[in-house]
């Protein structure tokens, strides 16, 4: 059986909002998720479809470890990650990446 493959997501605001499941796991703005690819034919082209109910979080815990001075990283939509100290080169590549977009930041809790 072939193993699915599965999609990262930077989860939002915007994603807590529509699926309060995650609120509930414990999922927070700027956490990195995945879940299993789904896609649908459309007009021919393969289009994926909207992430499931149930993610895997993948937290920011070992960024937290690896840097535990840090109080806050800055998160672009691609998944790089940015110390505080970089929030300038964090927006910067968000820019280059979504325009229409803002990093996500995440606060050490």
């Amino acid at each position: 059986m072939a193993q699915k493959k599965m999609v990262k997501h930077i989860v939002t605001a915007e994603d807590l909002v529509n699926n309060p499941e995650l609120v509930e796991a414990g999922i927070v703005a700027g956490d990195e998720v995945e879940y299993p690819e789904k896609a649908t034919i459309k007009e021919g082209k393969k289009v994926a479809v909207a992430p499931p109910a149930k993610v895997v979080k993948l937290n920011m815990a070992s960024y937290e470890k690896e840097y535990p001075t840090e109080k806050q990283f800055f998160v672009s939509t691609d998944g790089q990650v940015f110390l505080s100290a970089n929030e300038a080169d964090a927006k910067a590549h968000q820019s280059f990446v979504e325009p229409t977009e803002q990093v996500i930041v995440h606060t050490v809790k």
